[in-house]
Parts: structure tokens; sequence; C-alpha cells
């Protein structure tokens, strides 16, 4: 498999993050260049700045915030991104464009009257984008499920003496959680969803390596 641009999805605590380090060094072992980038972008300005806003404020209005993290992630594909497939990198994204769908069509279902019609909204904006050329979609999703029960025990464990993300509320994480499912069933295409609830990071991190094609075997 020659995917160029892959993302990986889930609500909170299911060790995405270093599944995505561990795929960057299964790359280098095969002879590839890994890329591995975050969204929202955290580590460049004004992003870097705006970070504590998008987790921990409601100090702007919910449509602003996510078409800000819409800016983020053009401005990511645009000036890092589509350079990094120049170079014959391969994009390994800590979530991208499904974690904008599955978050912000919860957070934004009473100005659009549902989650579903939200969801409508930020797919065709996306579309448009991508169809135009400004924006980038990955080659491959993997979708890390978990139960919501378990991502905020995890959540809570690693949270001690540092204040969680306003995202990190379990009620909302169940709603996430569903609407991620239904992001799946609607691109199956692209996504495919591995279960790691009961699996050790270690198997979890293998089997999506596996699934990516990406294996030394």
């Amino acid at each position: 498999m020659n995917y160029r641009f892959v993302s990986l999805e889930d609500i909170d605590g299911t060790g995405k993050s270093s599944i995505a380090e561990r795929i960057c060094t299964e790359l280098t072992a095969v002879g590839k260049i890994p890329y591995l980038t975050r969204d929202p972008i955290r580590n460049i300005e004004p992003w870097q700045s705006l970070y504590e806003l998008f987790e921990k404020s409601d100090k702007i209005d919910k449509v602003s915030e996510a078409l800000l993290l819409l800016s983020a992630r053009v401005d990511n594909s645009q000036k890092r991104l589509e350079p990094a497939l120049s170079d014959s990198k391969v994009i390994i994204a800590d979530r991208y464009v499904d974690s904008w769908f599955a978050y912000q069509s919860v957070r934004l279902a009473d100005y659009f009257g549902s989650e579903e019609s939200a969801l409508d909204y930020l797919v065709s904006t996306h579309d448009t984008l991508v169809k135009r050329g400004v924006l980038l979609e990955p080659d491959k999703t993997v979708l890390l499920r978990v139960l919501p029960e378990t991502s905020m025990k995890r959540v809570d464990k690693r949270a001690t003496g540092t204040t969680k993300s306003k995202y990190e509320v379990s009620e909302f994480q169940r709603k996430v959680a569903a609407q991620y499912d239904f992001i799946a069933q609607r691109f199956s295409g692209r996504i495919t969803i591995i279960d790691t609830e009961n699996k050790d990071l270690d198997t979890v991190c293998n089997e999506t390596i596996s699934v990516l094609g990406f294996s030394q075997d």
C-alpha cells in the first residue's frame, strides 16, 4: 500500500499520539521519510498562542472557534503538508479533519438544528476546499475506537494536577464517540476502525501498522 497521507483519530485516551510516533519509527525503518503533524497544529504561531483558547476557553463563540480550527488546518496544509508531499514524505497526522467533524458537529448542533445538519455543513465546507486544492485530505484514516468510560478513566488518571480540556467531559465524549462511528460509516472507503478496548498499546500499534501496510515484514 502506498498511502502518502494517513490520519489517526479517536476520542481522548487511546494512546493515539504514542502510536503516531511508533508509525513514524516504522516508516523510517522501511526507508520512508515520515512527517508527523497534529490537528490543530500547536507548535507554530499564531496557532501555538491560540491552542489554550481551543482547548480550555469559551471566550469566543463556537462557530467562530470551529472556523479558526479550519483556518489552522488550511494554513498547515498549504505551508507544511503540501511541501512534505512534494518532498516524497509520508504524512502521519495525529488527528485531522475527522476530529473536526466529530467534535465540532456536536458543539454546533444547536446552531444547525441537529448534529447531523452541523456535520453536513462541516463536510460540505471541507469538500469545497479540497476540490479547490486549498486543503488536503488523508488517503487513509484509522479510527481507534475505545469506550468513552475507558477513555475518561485514562484522561482522569493523566490529568492529575492539571486542568483538563473543555472537551474532556463524559457526556460530551459519548456524543463525540457516536459521531465518530457515524462518520466512519459515511466514509467507510477511507476509514478503518480498530477496536482498542482491552488491548495494550503494542497490540494496537501493531494492528494499526498492519492496516496501513507499513510493516517491515
